[in-house]
């Protein structure tokens, strides 16, 4: 049998965090994350997720989100089929 891979349920999980930034002020999660990870907002490396977050919009906040949760259907659709019909086993018979 397969080893388990959990990409599709990580990725699944990263959908909806995503979907939840939909109605946030991007720069203030940006701040927060800067913070978090202890970067200093005045570096060139901030000024790229602040561009980021100037630039997201709600359309592809959806956009990511459809494509993720695609990505995380199929993943945990191989990941069933793998399991069931036992893809991993070589010399099958």
């Amino acid at each position: 049998m397969a080893p388990w891979r959990p990409e599709g349920l990580a990725v699944l999980l990263l959908c909806f965090a995503l979907l939840s930034l939909l109605h946030q002020d991007l720069t203030t999660v940006v701040d927060r994350l800067m913070s978090l990870l202890r970067i200093n907002p005045d570096s060139h490396f901030a000024d790229l997720f602040y561009e980021m977050a100037d630039r997201t919009t709600g359309r592809g906040i959806w956009t990511a989100f459809t494509v993720g949760l695609l990505y995380s259907a199929c993943a945990l659709w191989k990941a069933t089929a793998c399991g069931i019909s036992a893809c991993g086993r070589s010399g099958s018979p």
